[in-house]
């Protein structure tokens, strides 16, 4: 079975996919995700595409925040989920419209 394709949608609108080999969030300029906060590690948290979804693994840091409650280390995302790390807020998206509309 396929990995299911993924998005993330920040305040902006702007969305990123969760690539093949994972999507890195965190306060280094090399990130997938870069999130501005000198309190945020530099590699913070991996979304990683499984077949059941999209994964959020917390690498590093304090655990972002999903739907206003604490996430565990790794919890599989549904979709419109609501991810907050260090503020910025993130929408988890995989619908059809999602993964056929690119970023």
């Amino acid at each position: 079975m396929q990995p299911m394709p993924g998005w993330l949608r920040d305040e902006t609108g702007a969305r990123t996919p969760v690539r093949p080999e994972g999507t890195l969030v965190g306060s280094s300029s090399t990130c997938n995700v870069f999130v501005e906060d000198v309190g945020l590690p530099p590699r913070h948290a991996l979304f990683l595409p499984t077949p059941s979804g999209t994964e959020l693994v917390v690498i590093d840091g304090d655990t972002p925040t999903i739907n206003g409650e604490p996430a565990s280390l790794r919890q599989l995302l549904a979709d419109g989920d609501v991810i907050v790390i260090a503020g910025r807020k993130l929408v988890h998206e995989w619908t059809r419209d999602a993964a056929r509309s690119g970023p």
